[in-house]
């Protein structure tokens, strides 16, 4: 049986005024990843576009390259490229475009600035690209001892690849305000943009317009010293941060390789993802067969996209066999 997470009502934000400008003057703007050395970032995965424009006669609507389409660079989670064959109707190029939402940070009580979505939004829509400069772990390594040095208890270092770390802290965009919650409204996901590994900050549900945008900084994020979690949801764990990529505390999964594994929801996972004590991985045991002390749901017709990107995109050969053998 899985457990659900208790939710209060939905808090809405749109009493607090647009702090867009005072924020963006806290860090320099980009509109574009920046790379520390040139084969960062990349990846020999993207495929040729064969797409055709799909049009649905009852409807009058060309679904091109969109979430309900039969896509399979949509499904694998690659954009498709400048000259696909649905031409400007391609609904799969949001990354090149900048299709993103319509959001604005506000100034929250104990977080700081935040990210505020000014229009409802639908489960898996894109809402930002998270950018900053693309480092290697070498590099990683010595800012986050650079960054204590100078004080700075915020960290806005992600995951991109192995050994790969986007760090937005002093160079980046709107997305790097999107706060930590233990219950995020918003998931955090990698996609293949021409030769190029992105990522992108996606709606997790149906978010009202006001709310603020929120994900799971202890999946998704790298840094600073645990801090006070000030989510205030019901499953808060208390604390967030202070994940290293080498840590041994226990195994960190993004939410769309829980999704695709058959845990995300399940209660022992939640109990060790949520709870303030978490199971810990034995000295002994390694991630597989830390995923295989938890018993996986079944796979259901509206897994399959969802399994077929991460066998693509995974790195990691025991999450790949686990997909297959779903």
């Amino acid at each position: 049986m899985s457990q659900k997470i208790i939710t209060g009502p939905r808090q809405l934000f749109n009493d607090l005024p647009d702090a867009t400008d005072e924020a963006t003057s806290t860090f320099d703007v980009l509109l574009d990843c920046t790379y520390g050395a040139r084969h960062l970032g990349t990846t020999e995965q993207a495929l040729e576009c064969d797409c055709v424009e799909e049009w649905d006669a009852q409807t009058q609507s060309n679904h091109a390259c969109g979430e309900d389409s039969d896509c399979i660079n949509r499904a694998t989670k690659m954009e498709c490229p400048g000259d696909c064959g649905c031409g400007d109707g391609c609904q799969n190029q949001r990354f090149q475009r900048k299709v993103y939402a319509d959001v604005s940070v506000i100034k929250t009580d104990k977080k700081g600035f935040g990210l505020r979505t000014n229009k409802d939004l639908k489960p898996n829509d894109f809402i930002f690209e998270y950018i900053g400069e693309v480092i290697s772990e070498p590099a990683f390594r010595r800012r986050m001892h650079q960054y204590d040095q100078e004080g700075i208890k915020h960290f806005y270092f992600m995951s991109l690849a192995k050994s790969e770390f986007v760090d937005a802290t002093k160079k980046g965009n709107l997305g790097r305000f999107c706060n930590h919650s233990c219950n995020p409204n918003c998931y955090v996901d990698k996609w293949v943009v021409g030769d190029r590994l992105r990522m992108g900050i996606f709606a997790e549900r149906q978010i009202e317009a006001g709310e603020e945008l929120t994900f799971n900084y202890n999946v998704d994020r790298y840094g600073a010293d645990p801090q006070p979690c000030y989510c205030g949801e019901p499953n808060c764990s208390g604390f967030i941060g202070g994940k290293t990529q080498t840590d041994d505390r226990g195994v960190q999964l993004s939410s769309t390789i829980q999704k695709a594994l058959g845990i995300f929801g399940n209660e022992d996972w939640e109990n060790a993802a949520h709870t303030k004590k978490p199971r810990k991985k034995k000295a002994s045991e390694d991630d597989e067969e830390y995923i295989d002390s938890i018993e996986l749901k079944q796979l259901g017709p509206a897994d399959v996209k969802v399994v077929m990107g991460e066998i693509y995109k995974t790195q990691e050969k025991w999450i790949i066999v686990k997909l297959l053998n779903r």
